[in-house]
Order: structure tokens, then C-alpha cells, then sequence
């Protein structure tokens, strides 16, 4: 990507309270390389199931992981999105920031 690097530090799976979904929290980080502000927003990050279903939904994530990234510095924490019990295998992460020419997807390997 041009004005960011994206780094995956560690995916885990957790249970929930309930049977039916589980947590996926992603241990991440964002590199501003470029020379202006970048943003970094919830919106940007959906997780792709192996039969091609997309989540959404973040049950949690670290306060200050999502915003504006100065130049050259980098927001680091983590995402915790919850999900169908029977999907929670074959993920991808799909990262899809403001400038659309930046769109990764990403093969998670989840622990």
C-alpha cells in the first residue's frame, strides 16, 4: 500500500457467553508512511468467511487504535469481531481504507 503499512501481529479465537459465536481479536497495527495524516476507521476492516460471508461487526477494539495516524507513527492495537461459531475458520481479513487503490485482503492465520 502507498501511504500505509498494515502489519497482523496475531489472530486468536475466543469464546463467547454465547454457544453460537465466537471472537476473532486481531492484534494489529497501522504505518502512516506517507507525508500527510491518514485516517484509520472501523469501516476499514471486515473479516471474509470461507464461503465468502463478510463481518462486521466489532464487539471491541482498543480505544485508541482507531482515528487519525500522524505522519510516520503508527497505531497499534487490537479488534475483536464476533461472529457465527460455524464460520470462524478460513478468514480473511478484508482491509479497505479511504483511498481504494489500498485494498488488501489478507489470509488470516488464526490461533
Amino acid at each position: 500500500m502507498g501511504d500505509r503499512t498494515l502489519i497482523i501481529y496475531k489472530v486468536s479465537k475466543q469464546k463467547s457467553a454465547n454457544a453460537n459465536s465466537t471472537f476473532v481479536k486481531l492484534d494489529l497495527a497501522i504505518m502512516n508512511a506517507s507525508e500527510k495524516e491518514i485516517q484509520n476507521l472501523p469501516a476499514f476492516f471486515q473479516l471474509i468467511g470461507l464461503e465468502g460471508d463478510i463481518f462486521s461487526y466489532q464487539y471491541n477494539s482498543t480505544d485508541t487504535f482507531y482515528g487519525s495516524v500522524a505522519v510516520h507513527t503508527t497505531a497499534t492495537g487490537s479488534i475483536v469481531f464476533q461472529l457465527p461459531t460455524a464460520a470462524a475458520t478460513g478468514l480473511n481479513l478484508l482491509y479497505r481504507p479511504e483511498v481504494a487503490q489500498e485494498t488488501v485482503i489478507v489470509p488470516l492465520t488464526v490461533t
